[in-house]
């Protein structure tokens, strides 16, 4: 057959392109090794073609012989072995040779073949591939725990929006946290835009930096809740509440537990502050006026609203501690309700001051120092300065060596509520008082 052979590629019979196959012309012979018509035998003779790219073609032909593919895959020429990892019929025994192949490229194009399996892409894997295309590749298919979780930690971002669009990525919600968290915003907008992101991933993508992330997580949120049903409505408004304070849930929480419906805080609401008395002290009571921001701004420190455990450790119900759920539930009414207006009651105490508020009925408990808002009861700190200040004069007074700690707050505090005022407080003071203490205290 002569070189200026002419015909037209797509509209061919097989028997034009067997006669084609003996053309002279590589470029003849390239168009039949890729044609699809062209019979098995014709593309066997045409994979020893002297020529690469007529290989190449013959390696990429779906109707070509696995025994033919698995001879090209040994080709010397890096193209031809590339288009041999791209056939979806090559057979595991081809894909396996090529999965050692030590060209990149091969490598690269192999995992991108929609037939590849897994046990190969583990392989690879597992010979530590340090390719970053090969691994991007890998990165949009293998489904190993192991492997996606190490790749959703590549220092090349092109690898981890891979793993971000892999479909098995979902099945591993420790990965999805790596992808949500991603110092890479191209990272988290694939997350925002995937069908399959949970809505506790969407409640974190809200509050985003990046305006089209929060913007996107905040309407999938908002239309996910309009078809909740109310426990769970109830529960994704307890993660909202936490993500704006910035909390990560721990997995142990049970969000379901949280009950809003008791936390409807009225005006008819008070807090009690009880100061339990050391055994002789009396019961005389005092009234102060704050707010529930205050008095927990007091109680927990100010920065109890960023931390919802706070409430769990420090704020006992009747005698027993609050569940995680719980906590959170009040924690999010405490918070929203921080200027309620509370009617404040106090008690003597000795040295410790035992503190509980009401709320619907529900007791909270604790101890600490009081407030200031009564004029009779001095502040925290001038009161905790005092005490240390009598305990270290006794300490340093041999007369007095055989005076304990509660006596000196049996001394302090029954000044207090005598009215006596906290400069009058004084070592001399309380020497007079501890000599005549029978009679003070009874």
């Amino acid at each position: 057959m002569g070189d200026k052979i002419r015909f037209d590629p797509w509209d061919i019979s097989v028997k034009e392109l067997i006669k084609a196959s003996k053309s002279t012309d590589e470029n003849i012979r390239r168009i039949v090794a890729e044609h699809e018509a062209t019979p098995s035998r014709i593309l066997s003779k045409l994979s020893e073609d002297e020529d690469e790219a007529v290989r190449a073609e013959v390696a990429k032909n779906d109707n070509t012989d696995p025994n033919i593919l698995f001879t090209l895959c040994l080709d010397e020429h890096t193209w031809v072995r590339e288009c041999v990892a791209t056939n979806p019929n090559a057979p595991v025994k081809v894909m396996r040779e090529l999965s050692r192949d030590p060209m990149p490229d091969v490598r690269m194009w192999l995992c991108a073949n929609r037939s590849v399996t897994e046990d190969i892409l583990v392989d690879i894997m597992e010979r530590g591939e340090s390719n970053v295309y090969v691994k991007r590749e890998i990165a949009g298919k293998i489904q190993s725990h192991k492997f996606l979780s190490q790749l959703a930690e590549d220092p090349d971002t092109r690898v981890r929006t891979k793993v971000a669009r892999n479909q098995w990525v979902m099945e591993y919600p420790d990965i999805v946290d790596k992808l949500v968290d991603s110092d890479e915003s191209i990272v988290r907008e694939i997350m925002v835009e995937n069908p399959m992101t949970s809505i506790d991933h969407l409640v974190r993508l809200s509050q985003d930096n990046y305006g089209y992330i929060s913007d996107q997580a905040k309407q999938k949120v908002e239309e996910y809740l309009e078809g909740a049903d109310p426990e769970e409505r109830k529960r994704v408004e307890g993660l909202i509440h936490m993500q704006e304070l910035g909390i990560k849930p721990s997995g142990s929480t049970d969000l379901g537990d949280i009950d809003l419906s008791a936390l409807d805080l009225g005006e008819s609401n008070r807090a009690q502050v009880s100061f339990q008395l050391w055994e002789a002290a009396g019961k005389e009571e005092k009234r102060m006026h704050t707010t529930l921001g205050e008095f927990l701004d007091w109680y927990l420190w100010e920065d109890w609203e960023s931390d919802w455990q706070k409430v769990k450790d420090y704020l006992w119900v009747n005698d027993k501690q609050l569940s995680d759920g719980d906590a959170m539930a009040y924690h999010i009414k405490f918070t929203r309700n921080r200027d309620l207006k509370l009617t404040v009651l106090g008690t003597r105490h000795g040295f410790n001051i035992h503190c509980y508020f009401i709320f619907e009925g529900i007791k909270f408990m604790g101890f600490d120092f009081p407030f200031e808002e009564d004029p009779n009861t001095p502040d925290a700190e001038e009161a905790v300065f005092h005490l240390n200040f009598l305990i270290s004069w006794l300490e340093e007074d041999s007369i007095m060596k055989f005076a304990k700690k509660e006596d000196i707050a049996n001394y302090f505090w029954s000044s207090i509520w005598s009215g006596v005022a906290i400069d009058d407080i004084t070592p001399d003071g309380f020497k007079k008082w501890y000599l005549h203490k029978d009679i003070n205290l009874n």
